[in-house]
Parts: structure tokens; sequence; C-alpha cells
């Protein structure tokens, strides 16, 4: 789907109304904004029709098309144009956001907020070749792409030739504005841990898989596989989970009772905890990967320990090079991996 023409016109007033024009100076008339903008005369009536209903215009009889509000005589405020910043996640796609998304949005909506800047939460409509003008459309100076999908490379390659664009918490790409986790070494923390513990025979919930391919899960995962057999020279794949394996059935088959200790992935929490419930691992100690997990109603089964994958000092650092880029756009700056960090629980 392309994106209608009618919609860039709409992003022109919104920026030109953000940047504090002057108020008292009427628009281009419809056939100069029809030229400028390469639009029929029925979609740029339906836009301003829309930003009239909407309040950001007004139509004065016989003198035309004025931004709504109050024309700003401060100086400073008129002067002060806040830095755009687009917010992408996964294809850039509207879509539904689950626990773990959700998180995320709220830690970057709230490092941005410390900052003088205007957030734009994107979701594309466009088709994949037309995204680059959709997004372009927008006019950001800066853009935040949660887990860019590996489809969308060719796009961020042609985004960071015109714009500083900050890849968070996807694969490290070796990029100067990416802020991710050292995945891989996180899952060989989570194995040493229980290691160092005495346990020896580990249960993994929540492995990816090719019926859902989840780069970072992966990555941890391998870390995870990798440790354990440096450290007793074996790994055994039964006791793997996938994130739609059937919980419920494997925890309460007895064949599989051996298991000492349980990772869980946190976005399966919710149904591990239900379903591990009454079985006999329902005392070994837990560990999740961060604290996005749910907690199912009336289950006692709680995780022991944490490997934080997402402390808050990951939003602040990815929100801080994105503004140095756009302060300092020369400044030298590296692509930062965290490293994981783990927190004991009450049980």
């Amino acid at each position: 789907m392309r994106l209608p023409k009618y919609e860039i016109l709409r992003q022109y007033i919104i920026d030109i109304a953000r940047k504090h024009e002057n108020h008292e100076k009427p628009l281009p008339s419809e056939r100069e904004m029809s030229k400028m903008f390469n639009v029929t005369r029925t979609s740029l009536r339906r836009a301003l029709k829309e930003l009239i209903e909407e309040g950001m215009l007004i139509a004065r009889h016989g003198s035309g098309l004025y931004l709504s509000g109050i024309s700003i005589d401060n100086v400073a405020a008129s002067e002060l144009v806040l830095p755009k910043i687009l917010v992408l996640s996964a294809k850039g796609r509207s879509g539904f956001f689950d626990n773990w998304y959700m998180h995320v949005y709220s830690a970057v909506f709230r490092e941005l907020s410390k900052y003088p800047v205007t957030l734009f939460p994107g979701f594309l409509v466009s088709e994949k070749e037309d995204m680059l003008h959709e997004i372009e459309m927008y006019n950001p100076d800066g853009i935040i792409w949660i887990r860019p999908d590996e489809n969308r490379t060719p796009l961020l390659k042609a985004l960071e030739q015109k714009y500083p664009v900050c890849s968070l918490l996807g694969i490290p790409d070796g990029k100067s504005l990416t802020v991710t986790v050292d995945y891989q070494s996180a899952g060989a923390a989570a194995a040493q841990y229980f290691y160092n513990r005495g346990c020896r025979n580990p249960l993994y919930v929540g492995a990816g898989g090719k019926e859902y391919s989840l780069p970072m899960i992966d990555l941890f995962f391998a870390g995870w596989k990798k440790e354990w057999k440096n450290l007793t020279g074996k790994f055994d794949q039964k006791n793997v989970i996938s994130q739609n394996g059937d919980f419920k059935r494997f925890f309460h088959d007895r064949k599989n009772a051996k298991g000492d200790c349980i990772f869980c992935h946190s976005n399966v929490y919710y149904g591990f905890a239900r379903d591990v419930a009454g079985s006999a691992f329902e005392n070994c100690p837990i560990m999740t990967d961060s604290s996005f997990y749910i907690q199912p109603p009336y289950s006692m089964v709680k995780p022991s320990v944490q490997i934080e994958l997402y402390p808050d000092k990951v939003f602040s650092i990815a929100v801080e090079k994105l503004l140095t880029a756009l302060k300092e756009p020369d400044k030298k700056q590296t692509e930062i991996q965290i490293k994981p960090e783990i927190i004991t629980k009450g049980k």
C-alpha cells in the first residue's frame, strides 16, 4: 500500500505548526499546494478539511487558510524547534505489543521525556519499497528503531545516510549508534550461575527454532549451550523446550524428572508458571531473563533469580547517544553491548 498523498500534506502542516510559523501569515493557496505536493485538489481538500476539523487550521473567508493558535512573540520560544525523534520497532508497522514491547516502549519514552524533544511513535503503512519516502515525510531529526527486523536492513542503511539512527536491542552490528545486549555472553552467564551452585541437569524453556525465528533468543541459547558443553562436556537437547512447546506435558512427564534447575525466557513465563505448578519441578531454582514476566493468577511458582538483560542504563545510553549525534554529528561513537547482571530474588 502506497502512502496516500494527502498524508504528505498533513505532515507538512503539522511540521510548520511545530516550528511556530507565523500564525498571521496565510498558507499557500490551494493551487500552489497542489503543485507543491503533486496532489489533486480532491486529495488536498480532504487533508485540509480534516485539519480544519481537528483545529489545526482556520479558514478565513476571503483571506485563506491560517494556522490556528496564537502567534508567539517571545523570541526564545519562537526560535525553539525541538528535535523530532521518530520511534519505530520490528518491521516498522503497527501491530500488537506484547509485555516486552510495552515495557521497552515505556522505558524509551521515559528517557526521552527528560530532554527537550518532540516524540513521534511511528507506524508505517506503505509497502517496503516506499518506506523510505514515508519516513522522509515525517521529517525526523533522529530515529530510534527497536529491534529492527532483518528484512529492514537495506532501509536502515538508506536511513543512516540521512539521519542519526539508533538501533536498540537488536543483533550486534558494529554500527556507531547501536545499543544492544551481549546476548551470547548473557546465556553463558546464566549457565555459569547454575553450574556454580551445583546444578547439573538444567531445563531451558523458551528456545527459538524453526517455528519462531528469534535471533536474540537464538544467540542467548547458543551462549547457554556452549557454556554447558564447556563446563560439563555434554549438553542434553531433550531438556530444551521451544517457544511453542507443550509445557504441561513436558513438566508432568515423569521421564523428565531429572531436571534440577530451570531457565525460562520471560515472554513465555506466564504459560510456564501455570503449567509447571503441581509438577516435580515447581520447587526447582528458576531464572528469568528480565523483570518483564507476568505471574499467572493463583500461581505460587516464582523465579528465584533473574539475569537482567534490559537495565535502565540501556535506554538512557541509547537516548544519550542519539542526542549526542544530533548535537555533535562529527563526534566519534561506537556500538555498545551491555553486559548482563544477575539479580538474586527472594523466592
